[in-house]
């Protein structure tokens, strides 16, 4: 029963009209759980597992949980992706959630396919996919660096290598 409560939960703010906006303040913890759960049948499905690292004491943000969690899920699946393009073994997904004196800051790593360097440039433009034509939209990282900078005046950055996986890096 909880854990269709947490899904349904998660479900209902990720549906959420994005210029509603649903402020308080939540635990990350809880956000990342959340959306390991939404996401758990197809972790399941593509043999990938998420890692969850944390040194906060209590990491918690102010906004909107559903927002977050969109981000979250964005980043999620295209680490799933980036495992379907690559024959790598151990699909593990890793969430590390740290704080210093600047604030929080949550990275997002693959050990996939990676990215090429001339894509790089362009990640968090809108429309803008490697995949093939009509296989994802184009809009999950535009849509995660706007929620990021604009609802949580953060910054997201992307580190990769080719062959070596990618990190996406989240600061608030």
């Amino acid at each position: 029963t909880e854990r269709t409560v947490a899904y349904i939960r998660s479900l209902k703010r990720q549906t959420r009209n994005l210029r509603q906006s649903q402020e308080t303040e939540f635990s990350i913890l809880q956000s990342i759980e959340d959306t390991k759960l939404l996401l758990s049948h197809h972790l399941r499905s593509s043999h990938c597992t998420v890692a969850i690292s944390c040194t906060a004491a209590i990491p918690v943000l102010h906004g909107d949980p559903g927002k977050f969690e969109q981000v979250l899920a964005n980043l999620i699946e295209n680490a799933i992706d980036a495992y379907q393009d690559a024959s790598t073994i151990g699909r593990e997904i890793h969430v590390a959630v740290t704080e210093n004196a600047e604030g929080i800051e949550l990275r997002v790593r693959d050990q996939g396919c990676g990215i090429p360097q001339e894509h790089l440039e362009k990640i968090f433009d809108d429309l803008f996919t490697t995949k093939p034509l009509g296989e994802r939209t184009g809009l999950g990282l535009s849509i995660s660096r706007d929620i990021v900078t604009k609802f949580f005046r953060g910054t997201i950055q992307v580190e990769s290598a080719i062959g070596q996986g990618t990190t996406f890096v989240l600061r608030f």
